[in-house]
């Protein structure tokens, strides 16, 4: 009986993983809002990665432990913020993209897993005065790791969402006290 729920167990457990290979193993997560303001300056602000503690879900307010360095110039291509905190662990983000007219673009760098980029697009509403909606974009590589895949089908939209929505809800904050 107990040889039998050994060989089960390891028929389920090899079904799941080889069922994980054939999953997807890029991911996309994406929020969009509506806020005061016009896309320039959206990206002035973030693009700016000293302003990202006034309204990032990746800020002290997750984990007030975060130690966080920025680079001499917080703003434009080549600009990066790193961290270390008990609750987030370690990395880096980095700005590989900073255009005025077309959004701003960023790459997490090592050890950050999944790797992933993160974008930023504005677009003014018709019929709104100064008036964008602003999408913000997560995607990335999940790897041959099928439980990676997994969590990628189950939980990434779902916790990554959640965070994004306040972000953008913050943001929209930050954007109305302009």
């Amino acid at each position: 009986m107990l040889q039998f729920l050994f060989k089960a167990l390891m028929a389920i457990g090899a079904l799941l993983g080889g069922i994980g290979l054939l999953l997807p193993a890029r991911f996309e997560v994406q929020r969009s809002l509506e806020m005061h303001g016009v896309p320039e300056d959206v990206y002035a602000v973030v693009g700016d990665l000293s302003t990202w503690d006034d309204w990032s879900p990746f800020a002290k307010k997750l984990d007030p432990g975060l130690m966080v360095t920025l680079s001499n110039d917080p703003v434009g291509e080549t600009a990066f913020r790193r961290w270390r905190g008990p609750r987030l662990g370690s990395g880096e983000l980095r700005i590989t993209r900073y255009d005025e007219e077309q959004g701003v673009d960023f790459a997490f760098q090592e050890p950050q897993r999944p790797a992933s980029t993160l974008s930023f697009r504005a677009r003014e509403l018709e019929n709104k005065v100064r008036m964008v909606e602003v999408t913000w974009t997560e995607s990335g590589y999940l790897g041959w790791n099928p439980v990676h895949r997994w969590m990628g089908l189950v939980w990434l939209d779902r916790h990554s969402g959640r965070r994004m929505e306040n972000g953008l809800a913050e943001l929209r904050r930050v954007m109305k006290e302009l």
